[in-house]
């Protein structure tokens, strides 16, 4: 093995949850993971029926020295076309580790019968092209994530815009609940997914987004730890009770950062400041819990949302790069 001798690579279906967290944070400090985040990776894909599957590579003394995982997502499960991830700890780079991992990898996925694998990446772009280019991989698309500094923008300005906001929205029926306030009942979530399969269609990324049925999505939420409840958002047409936007935020490892994740509006409501009144109110409740800064991921050609972005003092931070190995 040359260079790689001394190193184990086996498949395990549980893997030590910390020592992966550990690795990952190693090679991408800024987007460091925790044991629960981990461990919750798999969890919530195999309640969904979706495949997890792990390759650690390890010294002879029990180090995680790299780590490949391949499977398929809750809401990108698309038959023959698995997603993988796969990283090297920084002392054992430029060894040949991530192609034979990689390698590893395809042979444990044979029987997905894969026409394609698709990953994502947030390491330096020359480094990841050059490797992505020695697999023969194409890059399908680019997010760019966003950073807003909570303590850049005045908060009293900002309590006055969102109550100007919510008082025209107000005005057209639209009223703006947060989940903690929503009921559990099938009726709500029936509503909840009903939206989410109505934006999916117009949502970018490296591939279609496929929405699971009412329970596994309501588990999506509800069974997460990280999913926060006072700051996510529906908006809701008073006359009808159809949701017509969504917003979410995320805890995140850091304890001073929030992640907002989907936000999304029926076509007939957009254009109508529903996405910008949403973003704020998730501002409002990250800053008065003492959060330092919020971020949020725009796909690089969704010129609305990155100019709304703007608007409300996000600025770029990193790009997030999808490439797809065809079989």
């Amino acid at each position: 093995m040359g260079a790689l001798e001394g190193l184990r690579v086996r498949a395990v279906e549980t893997p030590d949850y910390e020592a992966v967290a550990a690795l990952w944070t190693a090679a991408e400090p800024f987007r460091p993971r925790t044991a629960a985040m981990a461990r919750e990776h798999d969890d919530r894909r195999r309640t969904a029926g979706c495949v997890s599957r792990w390759l650690l590579a390890e010294t002879h003394t029990g180090m995680l020295a790299g780590a490949a995982w391949v499977g398929q997502e809750v809401f990108r499960h698309i038959p023959h076309h698995p997603s993988f991830s796969l990283v090297v700890h920084p002392d054992f780079r430029r060894r040949g580790l991530a192609s034979h991992l990689w390698s590893a990898l395809r042979a444990a996925a044979e029987d997905l019968a894969p026409e394609s694998f698709l990953t994502e990446s947030w390491q330096a772009e020359e480094q990841v092209a050059a490797f992505a280019a020695h697999l023969g991989a194409e890059r399908v698309s680019r997010f760019v994530e966003l950073h807003l500094r909570l303590d850049a923008v005045g908060a009293e300005v900002e309590a006055a815009a969102l109550r100007a906001d919510a008082a025209r929205l107000a005005a057209r029926g639209l009223l703006i609940r947060p989940f903690a306030e929503m009921p559990d009942t099938p009726q709500f979530w029936a509503r909840y997914a009903d939206l989410n399969r109505v934006v999916s269609p117009d949502l970018p990324g490296p591939d279609p987004c496929t929405v699971p049925d009412d329970e596994t999505l309501r588990r999506e939420v509800v069974e997460n730890p990280r999913f926060w409840w006072a700051a996510s958002f529906v908006a809701v047409d008073e006359a009808t009770g159809e949701h017509v936007a969504l917003s979410s935020l995320w805890r995140t490892p850091l304890p001073d950062t929030g992640s907002i994740g989907l936000t999304a509006v029926r076509r007939a409501w957009r254009g109508a400041g529903v996405a910008r009144h949403l973003k704020r109110r998730a501002a409002q409740v990250a800053r008065e819990a003492g959060l330092a800064v919020l971020r949020t991921h725009c796909f690089e050609g969704n010129a609305p949302m990155l100019s709304l972005n703007r608007q409300l003092g996000f600025e770029p931070a990193r790009t997030q790069t999808w490439w797809r190995y065809s079989v």
